[in-house]
C-alpha cells in the first residue's frame, strides 16, 4: 500500500471500547385487545326500549315522546348515526313493536342494517334479546337506554376506544352528594364518595365476552345494567368518565324541564286585498256591516278573516287558502269565512299547533269600524276556541292613497303568534274537511245592529280609525287561556303485534362503500382518542 501512495500514511486503527448495555426491563404484560374481523371494527349499537316508562306519569311510553320534532329514542339513534355505527339493533316492547318498525324505515339507509325485535320481562332478558340478532360479524357492542337521548357522539366514541383497548367501556359520573347505607330508615353507613361512580350508557364491550357474560347467567337473574353482568363473568370493567348531561328520563320533572326544547314558537304574517262593489254584503271578521259596497270575492271575501287564515297557516308551515279553498270550486261559492277558519284551526290543532296570539290591522278609508273591532274578536276568538283577548284588531286608513285610500276596496294584514307541541299532534288531518260543512252566508239575514254610515262624514275620512275600545269584561274565560284540546297519538295508535319475538331487517336501498366507511369510523376513532 506505501509503494503506491508513498504519501498516505497509513494509520492505525483505534480499538473503540465495548459499552456495556444494560439489562433490558421487563416487558409488562399486554393488555388482552379485541381481534378484529375486518381492518377496523364492526360495532353494533343494542338500543333498548322494551321498557313501558311507568314513573314517567306519560300516557304513552317515554321513549316515543317528542322533544322538539324528534321522539326520545330518535334522537339516541342519532348520536350512534354520528358515529358511523354500521348496524342497529333495536329492542321493544309488544306493545310499540310497529311504532319502533316505523322509526327504523326513517334510518334504513344510515345503517348497514337496523333491526327491530321483542325484549322480554327484565332490562336483563331484553339484552339477551337483543346479543342473540347482533351480526356475528361484530367486534364490539353497544349497549345503550334507549331513554338517553342526550348522549354525545364524543362519549359514544370514547367507550369504544376503551373497548378496542381494553374489552369494555363503561360511562360513568363521579359522585357529588354524600351516599348511604340505610335500614327500615335509619342510617346504617357511609359510602367513600371518591370510589363511587354513577353508571351511564352505552355500556361497550367486547362482543364474544359480554355474549359469554349473559350465557352463563341462570334463568331468573336479573340485573339492573350489562357492567354488573360482565364483573360476574370474572371480565374487568373499565370506568369511562361521562358528563351529568346524558341523564335517563325516568320521572315526571325530567321532560318538564326540556319543555322548552319539546315546545317552539312560531309566527305567521297574512295579508288579503278585495274590491269593493255593488250588490254585495260587506263582511269583516264575521260581522255584517251595512254599507253601499261589498266586497268582491269567491267567498264572502272577508278580508279579516282571510289575512288570519293565512298568517296561521304561514305560522305552521302549510300551504296559505288558496290551496286549500280555490276560487275555482263550487264547495267554497259564498262560503262564510268564520267557517273556513275553523277548518283552519283543526288543521293546526291536528299538527300539534297552539294560538297564542293574533294581531290584524284593517285598512279602509269608510266606513268607520272602531266600534266593531270587540265583536269582530268575539266571533274570531269562538270559531278559534281560543279567548277574545288572545285577538287584537285595529284599523287605519292609507291616507287616500292608491284602492283603499281612493274607497275601491279594502285589506287586511295579520300576525299570528304559535307554540308547536308535537306531544300534542296527531298523524293525519284527511277527515277533518269532512267533518265540517261549510256554512253558506245567508244572504236575507239581517244586519248586526251598527249604523256604519252613521256620523260618516267626508270631512274625517283623511282621519285615522280604529282608536282603542276596551273590550267587554263579560267573556267567560281566564286570561291567556288556551282551549285546544290535548290530542295525544296514543289515544288514537292501538299497536299490537303477533310477532313475537321474530326480528324485521331493514337493509339499505343502496349499498355503502365500504372503504370511504373505514375511513370515516378511522378518523372517528383517532378524534375520539384525545378524550382517553
Amino acid at each position: 500500500m506505501q509503494k503506491f501512495f508513498p504519501k498516505i500514511k497509513i494509520m492505525p486503527t483505534e480499538k473503540k471500547e465495548k459499552v456495556k448495555k444494560e439489562p433490558k426491563a421487563p416487558k409488562s404484560p399486554k393488555a388482552k385487545v379485541v381481534k378484529l374481523k375486518a381492518d377496523f371494527p364492526q360495532v353494533t349499537a343494542i338500543i333498548l326500549c322494551a321498557g313501558t316508562g311507568s314513573r314517567s306519569g306519560l300516557k304513552s311510553n317515554k321513549i316515543l315522546h317528542m322533544l322538539g320534532t324528534k321522539s326520545v329514542v330518535e334522537k339516541s339513534i342519532d348520536a350512534f348515526v354520528e358515529c358511523s355505527i354500521a348496524r342497529c339493533v333495536l329492542v321493544a316492547n309488544s306493545k310499540d313493536l310497529e311504532t319502533l318498525k316505523e322509526i327504523a324505515e326513517k334510518y334504513k339507509t344510515n345503517f348497514k342494517s337496523i333491526m327491530v325485535v321483542e325484549g322480554g320481562k327484565t332490562r336483563t332478558d331484553s339484552v339477551k334479546e337483543g346479543l342473540k340478532f347482533t351480526a356475528p360479524v361484530t367486534d364490539i357492542v353497544a349497549i345503550h337506554d334507549g331513554a338517553r337521548p342526550f348522549v354525545t357522539k364524543e362519549l359514544i366514541l370514547k367507550t369504544i376506544v376503551s373497548s378496542i383497548k381494553n374489552c369494555s367501556g363503561v360511562l360513568g359520573v363521579p359522585s357529588v352528594d354524600t351516599l348511604v347505607q340505610t335500614e327500615n330508615g335509619k342510617l346504617k353507613g357511609g359510602l367513600d364518595r371518591d370510589t363511587i361512580y354513577q353508571l351511564q350508557t352505552p355500556q361497550t364491550f367486547s362482543f364474544s365476552q359480554i355474549k359469554q357474560a349473559y350465557e352463563q347467567l341462570q334463568d331468573g337473574e336479573s340485573y339492573t345494567d350489562d357492567a354488573q353482568v360482565f364483573l360476574k363473568a370474572g371480565f374487568e370493567v373499565h370506568i369511562v368518565k361521562s358528563c351529568v348531561s346524558n341523564k335517563k328520563m325516568t320521572v315526571p320533572s325530567d321532560f318538564v324541564d326540556f319543555d322548552v326544547e319539546r315546545k317552539e314558537l312560531r309566527i305567521g304574517t297574512g295579508f288579503d286585498v278585495h274590491r269593493l262593489v255593488k250588490k254585495r254584503l260587506l263582511v269583516l271578521g264575521g260581522v255584517k256591516i251595512p254599507y253601499s259596497l261589498g266586497l268582491d270575492g269567491h267567498s264572502d271575501a272577508d278580508v279579516v278573516s282571510h289575512a288570519i287564515m293565512d298568517a296561521l297557516l304561514s305560522g305552521a308551515n302549510l300551504p296559505d287558502i288558496g290551496v286549500f279553498f280555490p276560487d275555482n270550486n263550487k264547495k267554497f261559492k259564498d262560503a262564510n269565512s268564520v267557517e273556513l277558519l275553523k277548518i283552519v284551526a283543526k288543521k293546526l290543532a291536528a299538527r300539534g299547533y297552539i294560538i297564542k296570539n293574533i294581531s290584524a290591522v284593517i285598512m279602509a278609508q269608510r266606513p268607520k269600524l272602531s266600534l266593531l273591532v270587540n265583536k269582530m274578536a268575539n266571533r274570531l276568538s269562538a270559531a278559534l276556541d281560543i279567548d277574545a283577548s288572545q285577538i287584537t284588531i285595529s284599523c287605519t286608513t292609507t291616507e287616500q292613497l292608491g284602492i283603499v285610500g281612493k274607497g275601491k276596496g279594502m285589506a287586511a294584514s295579520a300576525t299570528a303568534l304559535l307554540e308547536f307541541d308535537a306531544n300534542n299532534a296527531i298523524e293525519t288531518d284527511n277527515t277533518i274537511d269532512d267533518e265540517i260543512e261549510v256554512i253558506k252566508r245567508p244572504q236575507d239575514e239581517a244586519f248586526d245592529d251598527f249604523d256604519a254610515t252613521k256620523n260618516d262624514t267626508r270631512a274625517n275620512i283623511n282621519n285615522t280609525v280604529g282608536a282603542f275600545i276596551e273590550r267587554p269584561q263579560n267573556i267567560d274565560s281566564n286570561d291567556n287561556s288556551v282551549n285546544i284540546k290535548n290530542i295525544n297519538a296514543s289515544q288514537n295508535t292501538d299497536i299490537k303485534s303477533n310477532e313475537n319475538a321474530s326480528p324485521v331487517e331493514v337493509s339499505a336501498s343502496t349499498a355503502t362503500d365500504q372503504a370511504a366507511r373505514m375511513e370515516r369510523i378511522l378518523a372517528k376513532l383517532a378524534e375520539a382518542e384525545k378524550y382517553q
